[in-house]
């Protein structure tokens, strides 16, 4: 049966000369994972590419993310801005995009500092490391 789909492939491949998805080296054929939600308890989702996964790990990224929900930040623009300036600081030399989707049961911290308050303390300390 192998052998009948190896055949199968190989004669679609010289009819029409492409090269079928599962060939590539680079698969244009999504993998779709279908997750039950939880309203009353799931917080956001992060979709990301490949440049953002190379060097920040899952669980890595759900902290961050978390953290700076909790320091107040309700922009996810600049959250998602955040999670690449993070990555391009580890050295990501992939393409990167993320998008954070906020679902009803995130909480956004009260300290409001966020994204911004990040920013002037990575600009204070590489300041300081070039005195």
């Amino acid at each position: 049966q192998e052998a009948d789909h190896h055949a199968k492939r190989m004669k679609r491949r010289d009819s029409n000369s492409m090269i079928l998805p599962e060939d590539q080296k680079v698969s244009p054929v999504p993998d779709i994972i279908v997750q039950n939600r939880s309203r009353e308890h799931d917080e956001f989702i992060i979709l990301a590419c490949d440049g953002i996964w190379d060097v920040v790990s899952n669980h890595d990224c759900v902290a961050m993310v978390a953290e700076i929900f909790k320091e107040g930040e309700a922009d996810l623009g600049l959250l998602c801005e955040e999670i690449l300036d993070s990555c391009l600081l580890r050295n990501s030399k992939d393409n990167m995009t993320a998008l954070v989707l906020k679902m009803p049961a995130q909480t956004i911290g009260a300290e409001g500092t966020g994204v911004m308050e990040r920013r002037r303390a990575r600009e204070a300390f590489v300041a300081d490391e070039n005195c």
